[in-house]
């Protein structure tokens, strides 16, 4: 393969942001009793086998107390005609966009999900996360269309 085909292959970077869905202190708990249990099985030398399975099925029950949403860069086009879309008010000569719309815009543009459309994610972003979330969320989707590219954000 070369260096074209490699580069028109190349996916646009994402990354994902993993929200709690459920309560996790009995996950937690369990996984914390789980490795205690491998740390006590390794330090006897007895089969740590049992311990590993229980710490597998621990970090499978913690992981469904989350939904992870992926936020991937869209083309430089859709970004340039997004930002066009979105043009900074009359106070806010100095913004590149307008401050009010075009976050939502962006996270909406960017965040993957099939069964989730504008109206669903401003339901989410507005009334079923913290403030806190929402930010992280919105700063996300930006950071993986807006800045420079991160080594901390996965190319595919």
């Amino acid at each position: 393969m070369g260096l074209r085909d490699r580069l028109r292959s190349r996916q646009r970077p994402h990354a994902v942001y993993r929200l709690r869905v459920d309560d996790t202190t009995e996950a937690e708990r369990e996984l914390r009793e789980a490795r205690e249990a491998h740390r006590r099985a390794a330090k006897n030398d007895t089969d740590p086998a049992p311990a590993q399975e229980r710490i597998d099925r621990a970090e499978e029950a913690l992981n469904r107390c989350y939904e992870e949403i992926v936020f991937r860069a869209i083309p430089p086009s859709d970004l340039e005609a997004l930002i066009a879309a979105h043009p900074p008010t009359e106070g806010d000569k100095d913004s590149a966009w307008n401050p009010e719309t075009f976050p939502l815009a962006l996270f909406t543009a960017s965040a993957e999900a099939e069964d989730m459309d504008e109206d669903d994610w401003k339901q989410l972003l507005e009334h079923d996360v913290s403030h806190g979330e929402k930010l992280e969320m919105m700063l996300l989707a930006q950071s993986v269309n807006v800045r420079a590219p991160s080594s901390h954000i996965p190319k595919g």
